[in-house]
């Protein structure tokens, strides 16, 4: 099933760093899933059930990338969001993150969201 997800906030750009570190440091092995949204093959589910082991952002070269990293002591899976130009994360009531949506420069939209 596609998340649809209800933007809470958005992310400054000069605060990706930080926040990708803390949010997957504070929830590292927690099963996640990850979906993308008008992409070249449309809405799609790209995993999920996968362990989160890290989110990193590298500023460098056009636009930046960033890499959602998947899998218990060693990357096993890894998707990356080339040119992204938002963040946005969803809060719970207690304003723990439950999900994060990057949008890309091409307009493609990847969310990561926590399974239960």
């Amino acid at each position: 099933m596609i998340h649809n997800m209800s933007r809470d906030a958005m992310v400054p750009r000069g605060e990706w760093l930080k926040f990708f570190d803390q949010f997957a440091s504070g929830n590292q092995g927690r099963p996640v899933r990850v979906e993308t949204f008008g992409g070249e093959l449309g809405d799609e589910e790209v995993g999920r059930r996968l362990p989160l082991l890290s989110i990193n952002y590298d500023p460098n070269g056009k636009g930046g990338v960033v890499t959602i990293a998947t899998g218990r002591r060693e990357v096993e899976y890894e998707h990356s969001v080339a040119g992204p130009k938002e963040v946005w994360v969803e809060r719970d009531a207690s304003g723990a993150g439950q999900a994060i949506e990057i949008v890309s420069e091409g307009g493609t939209r990847t969310v990561l969201s926590f399974e239960q």
